[in-house]
């Protein structure tokens, strides 16, 4: 198995190098004709692999989103700890701890002038003028990605979700419609104690209670929905595929699909099946 994993890898590494070189500005030329804002907050969710050769990696990548949404833009990438966590692991270090999604969040984790979250789940890392408030006091909020959280706090703002060579089911802010309707699934019924460590080096205790594991979405089949309804616009940036999504609509649309039909979200036996045999990862 391992072997067939590596040759899988480097026959995707064959491809990605063999392929079109994609620069910094054909990337943000790219961004706004998929109609990414200036001037807004912008999630992004990506998959570096999945884009191409990027000359100069995750930092070019990072450098067209920035130029995208301008100076008084804030950019936000999740830089999420679930995997540590379902680990064993009860201690996060903002400013130490890497992130377990993806190679372009762990190198915005320590661009200049980032602010973390604290939460030791699901934080985020923020650019931006609106960046403090966004990540102010997400690790006392009741849910990983609910009220109070940089999740719903963009919700409300309407900023934009992009999916960057990736699909819906990277999308976090599904569990933020999740927690906002309250669904019975979501959360362990006991809270966890976790160490955290601020940028100042102090250690905090918080009680926090996490999503509950191995409760599998169907989140990709949301697509044809979100796009129908004008929620969501599909495109292609660099070689993959890329879906912008406008925030507060998706929240209200999607809060209310979920209050009329509160399994909506959850995947069928065959369904996992499906999206475990396809390579996708659902987050937690």
């Amino acid at each position: 198995m391992m072997i067939r994993q590596a040759k899988r890898i480097a026959k995707q590494a064959r491809r990605i190098m063999q392929g079109p070189r994609i620069g910094r500005r054909a990337l943000e030329a790219a961004l706004h004709r998929l109609g990414v804002q200036n001037g807004g907050i912008l999630l992004a969710h990506s998959s570096l692999a999945a884009l191409g050769f990027v000359v100069g990696g995750p930092k070019t990548v990072i450098g067209a989103l920035l130029d995208a949404i301008g100076p008084k833009g804030t950019l936000v990438f999740p830089t999420h700890t679930w995997e540590w966590v379902d680990s064993g692991c009860r201690i996060f270090d903002v400013c130490n701890t890497k992130c377990c999604v993806g190679a372009i969040p762990e190198a915005f984790r320590s661009f200049p002038g980032m602010l973390r979250s604290l939460h030791p789940t699901h934080s985020v890392a923020a650019v931006g003028p609106e960046a403090k408030w966004l990540i102010n006091g997400h690790e006392h909020s009741p849910t990983p990605c609910g009220e109070g959280t940089p999740y719903a706090r963009l919700l409300e703002r309407d900023g934009q979700i992009l999916l960057l060579g990736t699909g819906l089911q990277s999308n976090t802010a599904f569990h933020t419609i999740e927690a906002l309707v309250e669904a019975r699934y979501l959360l362990r019924d006991e809270p966890d104690e976790f160490t955290i460590i601020d940028q100042f080096g102090r250690k905090h205790s918080v009680s926090v209670r996490c999503h509950l594991p191995g409760v599998a979405r169907c989140f990709p089949a949301m697509e044809s929905m979100l796009l129908n309804q004008g929620i969501a616009k599909k495109g292609r940036v660099g070689s993959g595929p890329a879906l912008l999504i406008a925030g507060l609509a998706f929240r209200n649309v999607m809060m209310r699909a979920l209050q009329e039909t509160p399994t909506l979200l959850l995947a069928t036996a065959l369904d996992d099946q499906a999206s475990r045999q396809s390579g996708e990862v659902l987050l937690e």
